[in-house]
Formats: structure tokens, C-alpha cells, sequence
């Protein structure tokens, strides 16, 4: 997930058209930091609010979706099935 993230940061903000130095600018950091930010080798992740800001410096707001797993969960191993 989040190198998928990372992704769609660097394809909306140039969709923006917008540089890593114009949002840098806007959220009051260095280019750097966006750069780290955007870098999809990198370990290091980044909170909530910093990519909440992110969105609002390119004109998006973020949208939280969970989707169940393909797979079976502990939850669900172990369950007996209700008789109907």
C-alpha cells in the first residue's frame, strides 16, 4: 500500500501540475522532504496529517476506504458455520 501511496502523490501532484518545490513551498519544508515523501524506496512512513496536507497542497482530499482481505483471516478460521 504504500508504495502504491507514494504513486499516486507523485501522478496527482502532476496532474497538479505542480513541482516538488512549489508543494514544498506551500507546506513549508524542504524540497527534500517531498522528495523522501514521494520516494517510493523509502522506509520511512509518513503520518496521516503530513499526507492529508500533501493532498490539500495539490486540491485533493483524502478518502479512508477498507476493503475485506482476499483471504482467510484469524477471525474467520475456526468459526463454525451456523446451521440455518
Amino acid at each position: 500500500p504504500a508504495y502504491a501511496l507514494r504513486k499516486k502523490l507523485i501522478a496527482l501532484r502532476q496532474k497538479a501540475g505542480l513541482t516538488q518545490e512549489q508543494i514544498a513551498e506551500v507546506l513549508h519544508t524542504k524540497k527534500s522532504n517531498i522528495s523522501r515523501l514521494e520516494n517510493a524506496n523509502s522506509v520511512i512512513s509518513p503520518k496521516l496529517s503530513t499526507i492529508e496536507q500533501y493532498a490539500d497542497a495539490i486540491g485533493y482530499d483524502i478518502e479512508i476506504k477498507f476493503k475485506p482481505k482476499n483471504h482467510r483471516t484469524n477471525r474467520s478460521i475456526g468459526r463454525k458455520k451456523r446451521a440455518d
